[in-house]
């Protein structure tokens, strides 16, 4: 028997009845009331379109996973590819020494950059990056030092081998390589 006399065999109608009837919700009050035959069974191999159907939806998820891992790897891959890069070009001859050192990929900003070979090394004044590149140049010759090269000694590369890095405006050093020297 149901709360306020009711004699209702149904869910719905339990439901319906106690809260039409002021009852304090709508909760099952019969304990014996089982209503689990509304429940569906978990499909197995016994059932075969169900199974299958199982099947297909690990599969879909399971692709869908690893799609979302190659994205994070392709983006990631992608981010490294767009690096801050330097290129170092040199020369050396008897009478003079000169290189230029080219930038990209850079954060926009001020950098400055520093040539080094052997024991010798040259800091060239900061410059605003220019899209995402920025250029030094460092010569011995007077004529590019008036134009805006850094000043270098005539002997100052040494070993045909040359060192730039670009430096940020913290002081970090975020590009660097070497390059051999033209001799001529």
């Amino acid at each position: 028997m149901f709360p306020n006399g009711a004699t209702s065999t149904t869910q719905e109608e339990f439901l319906s009845c106690n809260c039409i009837s002021g009852g304090s919700g709508c909760s099952v009050q019969r304990p014996d009331a089982d209503f689990s035959s509304t429940l569906k069974p978990k499909p197995t191999e016994s059932d075969p379109f169900h199974f299958k159907i199982q099947q297909e939806t690990i599969m879909n998820m399971t692709k869908s996973f690893a799609t979302a891992v190659a994205l994070v790897a392709l983006s990631t891959l992608s981010v490294s590819a767009m690096a801050a890069s330097v290129r170092v070009k040199c020369e050396t001859r008897s009478d003079r020494s000169k290189a230029s050192i080219d930038g990209s990929n850079l954060a926009s900003g001020m950098y400055t950059a520093v040539l080094t070979s052997g024991a010798n090394s040259a800091t060239s004044p900061a410059a605003q990056t220019v899209g995402d590149e920025v250029e030094f140049d460092f010569d011995s010759n007077p004529r590019d030092i008036r134009k805006g090269a850094t000043p270098i000694a005539k002997t100052f590369i040494v070993n045909k081998s040359a060192t730039g890095s670009i430096v940020d405006a913290n002081g970090n050093v975020v590009a660097t390589a070497t390059a051999k020297c033209r001799a001529r």
